[in-house]
């Protein structure tokens, strides 16, 4: 089970959300991908005005992947818990 929301976590929910700076400033609009343990792709986001993003996951490993418009790409794997996990993003 996933959804993914960009603006917000609801407590209690195991969730995995973070932020993206580029150049030491929010990135608005960059979108970031979450794949299972896998590789498969499950969901994709935006990033929020403020640069932050969030995925609601169910416990197990997750591959969070932000995809710049230079094709760079980052990949973080996290291991979501009750309280959730974060991620950062530093370009």
């Amino acid at each position: 089970m996933c959804g993914a929301n960009p603006e917000k976590t609801h407590a209690g929910d195991y969730s995995i959300s973070g932020s993206v700076v580029i150049d030491g400033e929010s990135k608005a609009g960059a979108y970031v991908r979450l794949l299972d343990s896998n590789g498969d792709f499950v969901a994709e986001s935006p990033t929020s005005k403020a640069g932050t993003f969030a995925f609601f996951a169910a416990p197990g490993e997750w591959t969070v992947r932000l995809i710049l418009p230079t094709g760079s790409i980052d990949r973080r794997t996290v291991l979501t818990e009750k309280s959730g996990a974060t991620i950062e993003f530093a370009v």
